[in-house]
């Protein structure tokens, strides 16, 4: 065919078969809208659900993820807020989450306490009902436990419904930063609020439990995950 001439791989799938989601400084290449968004179904009630929050006052950005007894994980509900205060939006969430959430995973920044009150917006989001487990925000680290649940082998272990608009647009247009290829760019930053949340959730859950089992096996996890990732 004429065009096979003409362009490389990447346009060749986009002129070809509507791939628009290949582009040049992609990051999250392995990301294939036809293998990793699915059609919603109903969440089995032994199944383990996770919250995952990114928060600014720019945004603030909530995932729901469920994961089931062989460690395949399902992103099933978003919440993407600009210009919402912790207490207001922490309603909104409480409202939205109709299952018990084993855990809600969060950012360190915020236990950071203000000079003025001595107080951290960790500790807000607890007043307004929400308690927060603090993650890692090891930039490089997250982005690369998300490659590794979005990795085929030979289905990922991430898939996310379709009624999650955002994060699909949001995983399919992250670049690369300019000055750290391994780092995702940081603008525009309006796109960046749920992969951010999304890396909080995947530091934590980048291994494979036992079969109808939660226990922790011989895969990594958490700061153990990123003390090996740096290593190799």
């Amino acid at each position: 065919m004429f065009v096979n001439y003409l362009f490389d791989e990447k346009n060749k799938k986009a002129l070809l078969y509507g791939d628009w989601d290949i582009f040049d400084g992609q990051y999250f290449e392995e990301f294939k809208r036809e293998i990793h968004v699915i059609k919603p179904f109903e969440i089995p009630n032994d199944w383990r659900i996770y919250r995952t929050i990114d928060y600014g006052l720019d945004c603030f950005a909530v995932l729901w993820i469920a994961v089931n007894s062989i460690g395949e994980c399902y992103v099933f509900r978003e919440y993407n807020r600009p210009n919402m205060i912790i207490s207001e939006g922490c309603k909104e969430v409480k409202a939205m989450s109709k299952e018990n959430a084993y855990c809600t995973y969060a950012p360190p920044d915020l236990w950071s306490r203000s000079q003025e009150s001595g107080r951290c917006r960790a500790d807000i989001f607890r007043e307004s009902g929400l308690h927060l487990i603090k993650s890692n925000n090891d930039r490089v680290a997250g982005w690369l436990c998300i490659k590794e649940l979005l990795k085929c082998n030979p289905q990922p272990r991430l898939k996310i419904f379709s009624t999650c608009t955002n994060l699909i647009k949001h995983l399919s247009s992250i670049q690369h930063d300019e000055i750290n290829p391994n780092d995702c760019a940081s603008h525009p930053h309006n796109i960046t609020h749920l992969p951010d949340a999304l890396r909080y959730f995947a530091v934590q859950h980048n291994k494979i439990p036992k079969q109808n089992n939660f226990i922790k096996t011989s895969s990594f996890e958490g700061d153990d995950l990123i003390k090996f990732l740096r290593r190799n």
